[in-house]
């Protein structure tokens, strides 16, 4: 299976992209991940809210992160949380992308979603 930087290299090529598809993905990756937290937090009780914005802020190193979320949360609710976000800003971004696309590139990109998502289940 492809990993993230290997499949968002695809779709970016198929769509034209010019620029710099790292710094792209690395940005993209970013902000799903801020909005993975957002979800995650929004789930909690206020008292639990609370505990969890004392341990986890701006300065908590990125490999600790993920470490104070599984005091939290099970491994199930990360792992749901994370796709859910990673796929609402994707389709999101293909969206708005969509009018400016040719037909041959939303039929591209129609056929390796479809044979991407195919392989996950």
């Amino acid at each position: 299976m492809k990993n993230y930087y290997e499949v968002f290299d695809d779709l970016l090529n198929m769509v034209g992209y010019e620029g710099d598809k790292k710094a792209f993905s690395d940005k993209f990756l970013d902000v799903c991940l801020k909005q993975f937290g957002l979800d995650l937090v929004k789930s909690l009780p206020e008292d639990k809210k609370d505990s969890l914005s004392k341990e986890l802020t701006p300065e908590t190193p990125a490999e600790s992160k993920m470490e104070i979320l599984k005091k939290y949360f099970s491994q199930e609710e990360v792992e749901v949380s994370f796709k859910k976000a990673i796929n609402d800003i994707t389709m999101g971004y293909f969206e708005a992308l969509n009018p400016h696309l040719t037909d041959k590139q939303r039929e591209d990109l129609k056929s390796y979603l479809q044979s991407f998502n195919s392989q996950a289940t």
